[in-house]
């Protein structure tokens, strides 16, 4: 009998770069999960700078 190959579905955990930078993109959500790692209360969220995708031909 033929087995039908298994398809694996992609899983995008907590921590994935796409996950992250969406919650870490929204303001509200992302001090909400700040809030309950770190325990306290935050007052602000400030974004000095976005991040950037590193295109550097000696490293790959």
């Amino acid at each position: 009998m033929k087995e039908t190959p298994k398809v694996i579905k992609p899983w995008y955990g907590f921590l994935e770069d796409q996950v992250l930078g969406e919650i870490m993109s929204d303001k509200k959500i992302c001090k909400y999960i700040l809030e309950i790692i770190l325990s306290f209360k935050i007052k602000e969220i400030y974004y000095p700078e976005k991040q950037k995708e590193v295109k550097d031909p000696k490293h790959r």
